[in-house]
């Protein structure tokens, strides 16, 4: 089984990159030095997708947290402020760390059930072949003909409509 990182080539994501500024490019695919900035939104679309394609895995990879409270007697989470600057500073420091807040799960779940309720989504879901695969990899270019190799990861397949 070939690991997917291991591959010299380039996927859409370093695609993306270089296009967007070939210094970040650089330093994250040649020198290896920059991790880059994971966003709410990228954090969040990951446990979106998680939730959809890999539900069985939130427990086991994902961690529920929220920001402090507020003071007084209806106090709710803090969206703001020092105290919400340094608990989230903390929550950050470990890039790899999976986390949400309860507001989150709440809006993300909402983004699942429209997804599950959308006609096409449902077909892919409900596949009877659907089978994920995080293992599968492909690998595509000719040194003759293009100027790079390629690579692309599977999500989620359904055997017959491949051919």
């Amino acid at each position: 089984m070939t690991d997917y990182d291991s591959i010299n080539a380039i996927n859409c994501s370093g695609l993306k990159l270089f296009e967007e500024a070939q210094a970040h490019y650089y330093y994250k695919y040649i020198a290896k030095t920059w991790e880059g900035e994971k966003s709410d939104a990228f954090r969040l679309g990951s446990f979106a997708h998680t939730m959809v394609l890999e539900p069985e895995k939130i427990d086991a990879e994902w961690r529920k947290v929220d920001p402090p409270l507020g003071k007084g007697k209806d106090a709710k989470p803090l969206k703001s402020g020092k105290d919400y600057d340094a608990w989230l500073e903390t929550m950050t420091k470990d890039p790899n760390q999976k986390w949400y807040t309860t507001d989150e799960e709440s809006e993300v779940l909402e983004w699942v059930k429209a997804l599950k309720n959308h006609p096409a989504i449902q077909l892919l879901l409900e596949h009877p072949d659907r089978k994920i695969e995080k293992t599968l990899v492909a690998e595509w270019g000719e040194a003759e003909f293009v100027a790079s190799d390629f690579k692309g990861r599977c999500d989620l397949i359904i055997p017959s409509r491949v051919s």
